[in-house]
C-alpha cells in the first residue's frame, strides 16, 4: 500500500521595525502543503512557498519571513527574506490600543522617498 509523504511548511513571521529591518517574531505558523516542487530549482521552490503565503490575509509588505519546508521530519528547503523585495514598498506598522474601540489600531509607515 502506498503512503503519501507529508509536506509541512513552518514560518516565523517577523515584523519590520522603524528602520524597516526584521524585528521580533510576532507569529509562528505551520501548515501542510498540497503541492511543493521537490525536484524543482531554488526559484521554483521559493515561488511555491510565496504563493502559499500570499493566500493569507496579512499585511505582508510589513513582514520578514523565515520558512522551512519539511518532508516528513526532514528539512528539504528553507529560506529567509523580506516578502516585499522593493525596499520602497515595505511598511512598518505601529500598534496602539484604542480604549474607545476596545481593540488595537495600526498606523502604517512607509520609507521616506529619496530626494531627487
Amino acid at each position: 500500500m502506498y503512503q503519501q509523504q507529508k509536506i509541512r511548511l513552518e514560518i516565523d513571521h517577523r515584523e519590520l521595525d522603524e528602520n524597516f529591518q526584521p524585528g521580533e517574531v510576532i507569529l509562528q505558523t505551520q501548515q501542510n502543503l498540497d503541492y511543493f516542487p521537490i525536484g524543482g530549482d531554488f526559484d521554483q521552490k521559493k515561488k511555491a512557498v510565496l504563493n502559499e503565503i500570499r493566500s493569507t490575509p496579512v499585511y505582508k509588505e510589513s513582514l520578514y519571513f523565515h520558512y522551512k519546508v519539511y518532508l516528513d521530519e526532514t528539512i528539504i528547503f528553507q529560506y529567509q527574506g523580506f516578502f516585499e523585495p522593493n525596499p520602497q514598498l515595505r511598511t512598518h506598522i505601529k500598534w496602539a490600543w484604542s480604549e474607545s474601540k476596545g481593540m488595537g489600531e495600526g498606523m502604517i509607515f512607509t520609507p521616506k522617498k529619496p530626494k531627487s
